[in-house]
């Protein structure tokens, strides 16, 4: 009865194969290797000594969920739940569930999971989800189960406690790059015919007019390549307002500048907001975008790699080039929209994973939680597939295709590390430098620190003006930052209008309040 619901909650496709007893051992798919010949790098974070599974429950029948964000789920699922249960049995002595989730289906029912108190027992977690989740008993207090996540807590560092709100520890972080700045990734066979480098388009974020320079790529594509849509995917220059503000909590409120001013501001009232917003709507209007962009459920990569896209716009970090090649099947390059990257407050819609207070044994949730921040091999797993049929290990330690296996025939091939919980711990992809997770974490200590670096927004007391501002939000904010509009200036006005209706001006006197009151306890 609990999958039937989740598959109707989450359109989570869980594995239909059987869970072994953990003393018989689970069977490796016929193709597979066994799952304890990973190599060296993959165990080389291993967990730290936390205590076994607790005694409340039959340890070789107890089974805990795990719930994960992937960007498809690959056809040999059965292999890798067959797999990841035979490592956790033998490692923590319980049954593990993989149910894995795209990370549009997750953010769009995530709300309706927690009203339903469905027990899963470990899960993805948006920062922006914090207050609600706390407010409704659905999210557990990690600092309840510290003495399980020694482990995951030495993996996060100095971040470990970006998702604590008043002493209630709501999730840890994703093991990624602190912060993105928005870019442009563009086939470079096509920019190579056309003669064009990214050093042709150098963009600022303080000139909106310099994003007009692309028009001329647009159109050079466009004459070439007349079947091929220039600007793909429904990414746009303000969908991930953390690539240019700080926004905690949510994007009711942010500090401009990436995070250096200390007064919170509606950015989508804001110059910067708008200039946006006309950039998109030229490139709308010219049809560089497919004109049925704002329905569009493909993301970028999906397109590009079906050969319908030249480019597309999203975040990037030091190994993007590498990520999208293996993403789509084509080498790529990268023209920035930023020339500032922010290390912002961390819970501005930012990705962690946590437990559930619905968890059956919140102990075993605690161990399993802290076994997949600290353990490579299940991130290998969750992400890269099986090894020897998805992937192998070469020769300087990194993961590549077998001979024979590429993006577009691998069974399993997610590349999607940045959403899964530590893909610090697991093999890098080939095309990488061997080091590239010691470059992530100099990259991070590179970043300009928001002056909200720290700070955790408690939405609790605007629950009802964020949820009207949020379907006012969902009315209007993808038609304007696709350029979608008719009227640019009449379109903002009249979003605007319905935010301050809705209570935006609540929701920033109440952040601004926080604000204030943690800066001054800070000083």
């Amino acid at each position: 009865m609990f999958k039937k619901i989740i598959l109707a909650l989450l359109a989570f496709s869980l594995s239909a194969g059987t869970l072994a007893s953990c003393g018989d051992g689970a069977p490796a798919p016929s193709s597979a290797p066994s799952a304890g010949s990973g190599s060296e790098a993959s165990s080389a974070a291993e967990p730290s000594g936390e205590p076994g599974p607790s005694e409340t429950a039959e340890v070789s029948d107890y089974t805990v969920t795990f719930a994960y964000l992937v960007g498809a789920e690959g056809s040999n699922q059965d292999d890798i739940q067959a797999l990841a249960d035979e490592l956790v049995c033998r490692e923590l002595g319980f049954h593990v569930e993989l149910m894995p989730a795209s990370i549009g289906t997750f953010a769009s029912t995530f709300s309706t999971m927690m009203a339903a108190n469905e027990p899963i027992d470990v899960t993805p977690i948006g920062g922006n989800n914090f207050s609600e989740g706390m407010s409704m008993g659905w999210i557990a207090n990690l600092n309840d189960y510290s003495e399980y996540l020694t482990g995951a807590f030495e993996q996060v560092g100095d971040y470990a406690k970006v998702g604590e709100i008043g002493g209630y520890l709501c999730g840890l972080p994703v093991n990624k790059e602190l912060n993105s700045p928005y870019g442009l990734v563009c086939r470079k066979d096509l920019m190579d015919a056309l003669g064009y480098t990214p050093d042709d388009f150098v963009l600022d974020e303080n000139d909106p007019g310099s994003y007009y320079k692309l028009d001329e790529l647009f159109d050079a594509v466009r004459a070439a390549y007349p079947d091929m849509t220039p600007l793909g995917s429904n990414g746009y220059l303000s969908s991930v307002p953390a690539a240019w503000v700080d926004a905690p909590g949510n994007s009711f409120g942010v500090l401009e500048n990436f995070g250096q001013s200390d007064t919170f501001v509606n950015w989508f009232e804001t110059e910067q907001y708008r200039a946006f917003a006309l950039v998109e709507k030229n490139w709308y209007d010219k049809g560089y975008m497919s004109a049925d962009v704002t329905t569009m459920t493909d993301t970028g990569e999906v397109l590009m790699k079906a050969g319908q896209v030249f480019s597309f716009i999203t975040a990037y970090k030091p190994n993007t080039l590498a990520e999208k090649q293996s993403q789509t099947g084509y080498e790529v390059v990268l023209i920035p929209f930023a020339t500032t990257g922010m290390k912002p407050s961390l819970s501005a819609g930012g990705l962690f994973y946590g437990c559930s207070t619905a968890a059956g044994d919140p102990v075993r949730a605690a161990q399993l939680l802290n076994f997949v921040y600290t353990n490579g091999e299940i991130n290998d797993l969750i992400n890269w597939g099986v090894e020897g049929v998805d992937w192998v290990e070469t020769e300087d330690g990194l993961a590549d295709f077998p001979e024979g296996v590429d993006a577009s025939t691998a069974a399993t091939h997610n590349d999607f590390g940045w959403a899964q919980p530590n893909q610090f711990a697991a093999h890098p992809w080939a095309g990488n430098p061997p080091d590239i997770w010691d470059q992530y974490r100099a990259y991070n200590d590179s970043l300009l620190p928001s002056h909200a670096l720290g700070f955790a927004y408690d939405a609790e007391g605007c629950l009802n003006e964020i949820a009207a501002c949020t379907a006012v939000y969902e009315e209007y904010a993808k038609q304007i930052g696709l350029g979608a509009v008719e009227d640019v200036d009449a379109a903002l006005a009249a979003f605007n209008d319905k935010l301050c209706a809705a209570g935006l001006e609540t929701i920033l006197a109440d952040k601004q309040a926080q604000f204030d009151a943690w800066k001054a306890s800070e000083a």
